[in-house]
C-alpha cells in the first residue's frame, strides 16, 4: 500500500522511455516489445592460457545507450533496478560456483561529482537478486580522465596502473563476479581483472549493461 501511495507522489518511469508505468514495473509493455536480452559474451584476453569472459545482455546502441547515459550522468539512479534483472539473467545463464560479487570503482573525486559510483548500484542490485554475497575488493587511486572521452588507442594507458586491490585475503583463491556499467574496448575490466588475479584471484568473471561486438 505503501509504494501504491508513493507511486502517486514519486511516478515510476520507464527507463527507456521516461513514460508512468506502474509502481511495481521495471520497464513498460511498449519498450519490452523493443528491447530483448541478447546474452552476449566475448573473451576479453588471457592471463595463463586461462581466459577473462565479459557477459552482457545489450549491444551498446539505440535505445539502451540513451537510457545508460541518464543512468550514468544525468543521476537516472532508478534505471539500475531494470539493467541489473536483465544482466542478473545473463550472469545466471553463463556463470556459476561465484564467491562474491565486486565492482570497478569510479575515483573518490568522481564520486563526490556524481553523488553515486554506478557500477557499485549495479552490483548491489545483482548480488541481491543472484544471492552472492558483496564485497568492495578494488580502488581507483588516481582521478584519471574519464575513457570515453579518450580516443580508442589512448584507453589502454589511460588506465595503467590506477586500480588497486584491498583485502587481499579475501580474494585468494575465490571466483569472483565483476561488475562494470560498459564494455567497450574492455580495457577497465582487462586491467581490474589482472589486478585481481595477481593478488591471488581464483578466476574473475566480468558483467556489464553492454558491450561492443568487438
Amino acid at each position: 500500500m505503501l509504494d501504491m501511495i508513493l507511486s502517486f507522489i514519486f511516478p515510476n518511469k520507464c527507463p527507456v522511455c521516461d513514460c508512468i508505468m506502474s509502481y511495481n514495473s521495471l520497464i513498460c509493455k511498449s519498450c519490452m516489445r523493443k528491447i530483448q536480452n541478447l546474452n552476449l559474451k566475448k573473451e576479453l584476453f588471457k592471463i595463463n592460457n586461462k581466459p577473462v569472459y565479459c557477459v552482457s545482455p545489450f549491444k551498446y546502441e539505440g535505445l539502451i545507450r540513451k537510457s545508460i547515459l541518464k543512468f550514468k550522468f544525468k543521476g537516472k539512479m532508478s534505471h539500475a533496478a531494470f539493467f541489473a534483472y536483465m544482466m542478473s539473467q545473463t550472469i545466471n545463464k553463463y556463470y556459476s560456483n561465484l564467491d562474491f560479487v565486486t565492482f570497478v570503482p569510479i575515483s573518490s573525486e568522481r564520486k563526490i561529482k556524481r553523488k553515486f559510483d554506478q557500477s557499485e548500484i549495479l552490483s548491489e542490485k545483482i548480488s541481491k537478486i543472484i544471492n552472492v554475497p558483496l564485497k568492495s575488493t578494488i580502488e581507483k587511486t588516481a582521478d584519471n580522465a574519464e575513457q570515453h572521452n579518450l580516443e580508442r588507442n589512448e584507453r589502454e594507458k589511460n588506465i595503467l596502473n590506477v586500480y588497486n586491490v584491498i583485502g587481499k585475503n579475501d580474494i585468494k583463491g575465490k571466483n569472483i563476479l565483476l561488475i562494470d556499467d560498459v564494455c567497450t574496448t574492455g580495457n577497465t575490466l582487462k586491467e581490474c581483472a589482472k589486478t585481481l588475479m595477481t593478488a591471488g584471484a581464483k578466476t574473475v568473471y566480468c558483467a556489464a549493461i553492454t558491450m561492443e561486438d568487438s
